[in-house]
């Protein structure tokens, strides 16, 4: 839509203003819906937080970071039959290099570990941090090759060691085999790899012993329901597959937690901006449209909490913005002093921050 380009065009400009390390975050929220409401286009789908079918939609997003500012500049409706998610954000991807959105990294899920999605980042020139499942086969480029036997008919080949993530990481039980890293109180071992279909790109493969409990992850780890308090996921371990070279061990894992940026963009658009309160039953478009408002919303909101300063107090949060601006009240003496005028504060607020701001929509 129109209203993200603007977005971007935002995004780019502030890149001047404030240089620093900037990332992507990739992924997708799903917004529910009421089961038993009709909406032209909704779905039922898996909801891995509740754990339940729910009626929803699901948005493929972009979040561009840096240490100040969280915002929004790509989304796309993804519908079953159609493209899958991992095309949507390719196409999203290319769309942000082509209007000349800069970054160092870019960070995703497991989900968005596929070798497509791979060869597009190095195709690319791309650094990126992913998470990759236990499943996931890697090959081993240190290990000597094992020389086939001749047989009539057939070549002699060579091939390598290819292995799982989980049986690469079984290989070193203990857990004196890992480094620990007191800086960020974790545990990991790293190996130089490269993937099958993939060519012979080297990549490094980094394995955190029990990140599932350990205390660095702790906000980024999902829980099963709030009655227990085992964490949901199967292994404990996590994989992370990199194709950057120049940072130590410490720095990727670092970029990967820049990752939880993303969900906590999801949490405070739900909670504040109402992104699921859209009711639109008839015009599927509009639910588009309303999901780009609301991301404008949040642009708008995280530039006034990084830049507004009332009485020497800054924002923590877009919600302390929000409930400043709800409260928000001018009233305007005329040359009467018994004539008062009161505006409302929804409408002196919003005027108020587009006016400071100077963002052109």
């Amino acid at each position: 839509p129109v209203v993200m380009a603007s977005i971007v065009q935002f995004v780019i400009d502030r890149l001047s203003v404030c240089p620093s390390v900037s990332w992507l975050c990739i992924d997708d929220v799903i917004i529910t819906k009421d089961k038993e409401s009709k909406f032209s286009g909704s779905y039922w789908d898996w909801d891995y937080v509740n754990g339940k079918y729910v009626k929803c939609f699901r948005y493929v997003v972009i979040l561009w970071c840096n240490p100040y500012f969280r915002i929004p500049v790509a989304l796309a409706l993804w519908q079953k039959g159609q493209k899958s998610k991992n095309e949507l954000a390719r196409e999203l991807l290319s769309n942000l290099l082509k209007k000349g959105l800069r970054f160092d990294f870019a960070t995703m899920d497991s989900w968005y570990a596929s070798s497509e999605n791979i060869k597009f980042l190095l195709k690319k020139s791309i650094k990126f941090v992913i998470a990759i499942n236990s499943n996931r086969k890697v090959r081993l480029n240190y290990e000597p090759l094992v020389r086939q036997e001749n047989k009539p008919g057939r070549k002699r080949y060579n091939h390598y060691t290819t292995l799982t993530s989980s049986e690469l990481a079984s290989r070193k039980p203990n857990t004196r085999d890992y480094t620990y890293y007191s800086s960020i109180d974790v545990r990991a071992i790293q190996q130089v790899v490269f993937l099958p279909k993939l060519g012979h790109n080297l990549f490094r493969w980094i394995c955190i012993k029990n990140y599932a409990y350990s205390r660095f992850f702790k906000e980024c780890v999902t829980y099963k329901g709030k009655k227990t308090s085992k964490p949901k996921e199967r292994d404990p371990k996590k994989y992370l597959l990199t194709n950057d070279f120049s940072c130590t061990v410490v720095e990727i894992i670092l970029h990967y937690r820049k990752r939880w940026k993303i969900e906590e963009f999801f949490r405070e658009c739900k909670q504040h901006l109402a992104l699921s309160k859209c009711q639109a039953r008839k015009d599927q478009r509009a639910q588009v449209l309303h999901t780009a408002l609301v991301f404008l919303s949040f642009s708008i909101l995280e530039y006034a909490r990084v830049n507004w300063r009332v009485h020497n107090h800054t924002f923590n949060s877009i919600g302390d913005v929000k409930r400043y601006l709800q409260n928000l009240f001018v009233v305007e003496n005329s040359n009467s002093a018994t004539l008062a005028k009161i505006q409302k504060p929804s409408q002196v607020a919003w005027e108020y921050l587009y006016k400071a701001s100077s963002l052109s929509l």
